[in-house]
């Protein structure tokens, strides 16, 4: 018998709404319409063949009449309107004009009722095959025309056919930030200018991006007072078009110390640095985004007064497959299955750099080792951020590598770890906590350093 029970209450139970015909082209079911059970991730169940006739027949009243009660209930979709309408089955007891009449209304009732079928099979069939879809059909029915896939799923009355499936790990809200479209960018390094505030496929999380810093300290309890100033940044302006873009920018790092009757102390990796980050999105089908850019620099030292012009390289891939039952995608920003509140992106990008001293500085000892550089290897770590859309804790752990064919430095190695309590949900100003160990991808000199100050980004 064909039937469907909506539980109002335990003793309320309603057979088929009185409403419109359902099915109509472009329309969907929700889950609970016609699955038999709504599935969870991993775990698809099956759309009820019952329930599939239940929504194309609601408000059908003269189709319901029909096939109500009838063990062979889906012959309505299977039948041709000769057979399903015919006379000795549809007049029993009727006059000829009142049979003429009964088989018109059936016939025009089956019409509407193998309409609604095939527009909801048809679209059924396209969510198949869609991004994020909910439903599954099988390819071997996907694959029929419209008549014959209505006549192969209602050829026998078992649920198989087509799975309802839980709806891909949906990407975190985007940050408040993205609502800002201004051009300016502010980022603790050059590298992290390509990205906007976005947290779309293809666009790194703001919240993993690096901040400019500052610290300043000192000390006036003695005669000998002392006075440190470190500072590190870039800011940029971004011009756009389609899917390409150009930053030109500043950046600067810059470690100063003062202390009464000595001289001023610079840190060898102090620096200020200009130039342009060019970048390009480059998709590939809907769940991979490749971004490439390049980033032509002049650096002074502002230490030993070297110059260096470099060309950096970075390749940047997205990835967006469904991870419903586990695992991360690279450079994307998911929800913690054992951490609800947080959300973690795995930080991963190849890259080389190349460059060539056009002074190599004031210092004898440096100057042997100022040499032109080729190097290229990879940049690994993630980013934890305990709530995207409040005020806010933010981890990231990163390390460089990079392989030296040519110049002084065979291995350049950089660790670096930070930690920063976000003042507000778009995360423009904070305060880090942060450590440095290794070489300086800008300059290849050692450093060694930790800092806590305030933070911003833009």
């Amino acid at each position: 018998m064909l039937r469907v029970v909506y539980a109002c209450s335990i003793a309320s139970l309603v057979l088929f709404s009185d409403v419109a015909p359902s099915g109509a082209a472009g329309l969907l079911p929700t889950q609970g319409d016609i699955c038999s059970a709504i599935p969870s991730p991993g775990q698809p169940t099956a759309v009820s063949k019952r329930l599939v006739a239940n929504y194309v027949l609601t408000g059908n009243a003269t189709a319901i009449k029909r096939v109500f009660g009838d063990p062979v209930w889906n012959s309505i979709f299977t039948q041709g309107p000769e057979q399903f309408c015919a006379a000795p089955t549809v007049c029993r007891g009727l006059t000829v004009d009142a049979c003429k009449k009964e088989v018109d209304a059936c016939k025009l009732s089956r019409a509407l009722a193998v309409t609604g079928a095939e527009n909801l099979l048809d679209n059924l069939a396209a969510d198949s095959s869609s991004k994020n879809p909910s439903f599954h059909m099988n390819p071997a029915l996907a694959n029929l025309e419209t008549g014959a896939r209505l006549r192969a799923y209602f050829s026998t009355a078992a649920d198989n056919g087509i799975d309802c499936v839980a709806p891909k790990t949906p990407k975190i809200p985007q940050s408040p930030a993205v609502a800002d479209n201004s051009p300016l960018r502010v980022r603790g390094l050059s590298n992290d200018l390509q990205w906007d505030r976005s947290a779309t496929t293809g666009s790194t999380s703001f919240s993993s991006l690096s901040q400019a810093t500052l610290s300043v300290t000192g000390d006036h309890s003695t005669s000998t007072r002392s006075e440190t100033f470190k500072a590190t940044g870039a800011v940029g302006y971004a011009f756009t078009t389609g899917l390409a873009e150009a930053v030109p920018y500043v950046s600067f790092n810059q470690l100063v110390a003062d202390v009464t009757g000595k001289p001023q102390t610079i840190d060898p990796s102090s620096f200020v640095a200009g130039g342009v980050v060019l970048s390009a999105d480059i998709p590939v089908g809907d769940s991979f985004v490749q971004k490439i850019s390049a980033k032509p620099q002049y650096l002074e030292n502002t230490k030993d007064h070297s110059q260096i012009d470099s060309l950096s390289l970075i390749y940047t891939p997205f990835t967006g497959f469904d991870v419903s039952n586990g695992g991360f995608n690279l450079n994307d920003l998911r929800q913690l299955p054992f951490w609800p509140s947080a959300y973690g992106e795995v930080l991963f990008d190849l890259r080389s750099d190349l460059g060539q001293y056009t002074n190599r500085g004031d210092n004898p000892v440096q100057r042997l080792l100022n040499q032109n550089y080729a190097r290229t290897g990879t940049h690994l770590g993630f980013s934890l951020t305990t709530d995207p859309s409040g005020p806010s804790l933010t981890l990231i752990v990163e390390e460089t590598y990079l392989y030296g064919f040519a110049g002084t430095v065979r291995n350049l190695d950089l660790f670096h770890t930070q930690l920063t309590y976000n003042f507000d949900a778009k995360k423009y100003v904070g305060i880090t906590a942060s450590y440095s160990k290794g070489r300086n991808e800008d300059t290849a000199l050692p450093t060694q350093s930790w800092i806590v100050g305030l933070s911003a980004k833009y």
